[in-house]
């Protein structure tokens, strides 16, 4: 206790080095991450969806059992009445498993999609093809 009482009076002694340390700490943090954010912009500029930033997510949490309409039927009506929208998309976390190969069995994590999903994010199969409506 003693030795905190004797660090507050040698600040309130020299206010001056106080200003000049914290100013020092405060310009060297920004500096440090801004240089950080400018060199992973240069090395990562890659974004893998096209437009990412007209990109937005709508989340309901819960299982919608206290909801008069469900998840599903919520899609259905922004996307078939709302005009203000270049595309809609739904995607729910579904389910996981085991997928089993040669080597190892892999666990994994699955998501449930709409068929336009990958057409929204532009984004195109490496291998195989996407989905097709109906």
């Amino acid at each position: 206790m003693y030795s905190i009482r004797f660090v507050i009076h040698s600040l309130k002694r020299s206010p001056g080095f106080v200003t000049v340390v914290v100013l020092s700490l405060g310009l060297s943090l920004g500096i440090a991450c801004t240089t950080f954010a400018i060199l992973d912009a240069v090395v990562n500029p890659y974004v893998p969806y096209r437009e990412a930033d007209r990109l937005f997510g709508v989340a309901q949490y819960g299982d919608g059992a206290s909801h008069e309409v469900g998840w599903f039927e919520k899609y259905l009506e922004i996307r078939d009445r709302s005009g203000i929208h270049d595309g809609v998309a739904l995607y729910t976390y579904g389910f996981g498993g085991d997928v089993t190969g040669p080597a190892a069995t892999v666990r994994t994590s699955v998501m449930r999609v709409t068929e336009n999903f990958f057409d929204l994010l532009g984004v195109t199969a490496v291998r195989g093809r996407l989905f097709r409506p109906g």
